[in-house]
């Protein structure tokens, strides 16, 4: 997705680095431990860009919302000045 960046990926990089390091440096880790890691690195890595683009959509939604409201009231308005000059 072009409008997560490019430190979405970098970010994960560095986790998975960080946990990866830690893991292998323990002389009982196994090839399953290290394949366990890297699936819950990429889960929770999709899970974060999830909740970002929900948040996005959320902002979104928000102005469209007030944008809306803002819309009806000047409709509203637009309606009482022409009752008032119909009434003229």
């Amino acid at each position: 997705d072009l409008d997560v960046g490019t430190s979405g990926p970098y970010s994960f990089l560095k986790d998975l680095k960080v946990k990866y390091t830690q893991a292998a440096s323990r002389p009982t880790v196994g090839e399953a431990e290290l394949t366990r890691l890297l699936k819950n690195a990429v889960d929770e890595h999709n899970g974060q860009g999830t909740v970002a683009k929900v948040h996005r959509m959320e902002s979104e939604l928000d102005e469209v919302t007030e944008l809306m409201k803002d819309n009806i009231t000047k409709v509203m308005e637009r309606g009482e000045r022409i009752e008032s000059l119909v009434d003229k």
